[in-house]
């Protein structure tokens, strides 16, 4: 039986604790608690049991056994315990969810409320001795403390999102449906658990005829031989990409030009390892790249010219916003390097010119014609985020669904200084004061670089400046880290379109 491990993050005196008992009591759920190891600890010390002491106290744990030590207790005990479902209360940073994210069935879950809202529970509450006759000028200092800050960063993590403004009784509707969710998307995040995201999205894609070609989605413990890819529907001499997916591992090989079977085969068996579920399609042509997101409110598309590469998607992307019944163009005006296939397979460099406004306008109208299909796709994963390629012909590829939180649009003129940050070392040295700008233009197999770089930055601050497109890799792989990227849009012209 797969469990659903419900993860609650939010404010102080945001409700997540309210929440996680009400689980409890009408769902008979296990229960755990981040503070409650905080909180033993103290009571047999004999200290007051405040705010304080749990902060210090946690600090001092986390400095001597690592950042991780609370995730890997709390992890222990989830795994181990026999409930259908389990609600973890108290998530405040994102180590805290280091070994949690990993467990199948693990969803995020942050609880927001207004601060007055906030400040008349934790005065009524009176959990810590220091909270009674707290102020709320206090209770807004307390909010904007270094902890609380990470915790807001964690929404741009989280697979739900319940506002918690209005009567308990609206609190608990809301978390009755959300268990309703995430029982009918067991089978889904099941097979998630099994190949991973990859894998399990394409087929879904595919299904929906999103992926219009034929695909090879091969068990890590199938024997590859050619009758596989004969049944498939593949031919010996088919151009062939061979990618890869995995429950578990983060940076995978891929190879876009293989000439033949028995080459895709020969590549399989050369990199497999055990984790891996090789995914075979026929060579596509690439004219664009992108990514569409879509939730209850927003419909986005960023678009780049060429394939998504780290060279590519580490620079400016055309993106089409709509919201509220309009649609907002913003095109960047200068050249790109870009990274094409041609019809025959053939992989080349060129410079791209600015894309004609009427060209982003018509391949918003087609991603947007398969909008009923993504709403379908929405409802196993929302908000939505789904990246694509269109093909020298125009046939647009669904390639596969990406976890994210929901998508906000920070933009902003650029400040008038800021660090630029081009590598590991350039953000090893920042200081972390002031506005800082990443600029990291790497190929694909240097992705650990910026993965190292962006680690640093998060102990920095949780905002940057980014002139690439804010549904990209890197974008992700920042909200993944706490950190909100903020595009600079002077380098942009803009068209507005009433719909």
């Amino acid at each position: 039986m797969q469990k659903i491990i419900l993860g609650f993050a939010g404010e102080i005196a945001s409700g997540k604790g309210t929440a996680a008992k009400y689980i409890v009591e009408k769902y008979g759920s296990g229960y755990f608690r981040f503070s409650t190891i905080l909180r033993d600890v103290l009571k047999r010390m004999h200290l007051k049991e405040s705010r304080e002491n749990a902060q210090k106290l946690s600090t001092a744990l986390r400095q001597n056994f690592g950042e991780d030590i609370l995730s890997k207790v709390i992890s222990k005990d989830v795994l181990n315990d026999r409930h259908e479902i389990i609600a973890v209360d108290g998530v405040r940073r994102l180590s805290d969810i280091k070994y949690l994210k990993d467990l199948p069935g693990f969803r995020l879950v942050y609880i927001e409320a207004d601060i007055e809202k906030r400040f008349e529970r934790i005065v009524k509450r009176g959990e810590n001795v220091d909270d009674r006759n707290k102020t709320l000028e206090q209770f807004r200092k307390d909010n904007e403390g270094e902890a609380e800050a990470q915790i807001k960063g964690l929404k741009a993590r989280a697979d739900f999102i319940v506002d918690n403004d209005g009567a308990i009784e609206e609190l608990y509707g809301k978390i009755d449906s959300m268990i309703e969710k995430c029982r009918s998307k067991k089978d889904i995040f099941s097979e998630i658990d099994k190949i991973g995201y990859k894998a399990a999205s394409l087929r879904l894609l595919y299904d929906l005829g999103l992926f219009p070609d034929g695909v090879l989605i091969i068990d890590k413990d199938v024997i590859i031989d050619k009758k596989l890819f004969y049944q498939a529907g593949f031919k010996d001499n088919d151009k062939l990409a061979v990618r890869f997916s995995s429950p578990t591992l983060k940076i995978l090989p891929r190879s876009i030009t293989l000439n033949s079977i028995d080459e895709a085969i020969d590549y399989i068996q050369k990199v497999k390892q055990p984790q891996m579920h090789p995914i075979v399609a026929k060579l596509i042509s690439v004219k664009y790249s992108g990514a569409v997101y879509l939730d209850d409110e927003k419909f986005i598309l960023d678009l780049w010219p060429g394939l998504d590469e780290y060279e590519v998607m580490t620079g400016p992307s055309d993106r089409v916003f709509e919201s509220d019944n309009k649609v907002r163009i913003l095109r960047y005006k200068g050249k790109r390097k870009a990274r094409f296939i041609d019809e025959n397979g053939n992989i080349y460099w060129d410079e791209a010119g600015p894309l004609d406004l009427k060209e982003i306008e018509h391949i918003y109208e087609k991603i947007k014609s398969q909008k009923e299909k993504l709403e379908v796709l929405r409802k196993n994963f929302d908000p939505l985020l789904c990246d694509f390629h269109i093909d020298m012909n125009g046939k647009i590829f669904f390639m596969g669904v990406f976890k994210t939180g929901r998508i906000s649009m920070h933009e902003s003129e650029p400040p008038g200084r800021f660090y630029r940050i081009t590598s590991i070392i350039d953000a090893k040295n920042w200081d972390g004061k002031g506005s800082v700008l990443i600029d990291m233009r790497l190929p694909r197999e240097k992705k650990n670089e910026l993965l190292m770089a962006i680690e640093i930055i998060s102990k920095k601050t949780n905002h940057v400046y980014v002139t690439f497109g804010l549904l990209s890799h890197p974008a992700i792989l920042l909200r993944e880290a706490g950190i909100e990227p903020i595009q600079i849009n002077h380098l942009y012209e803009e068209e507005m379109i009433v719909i």
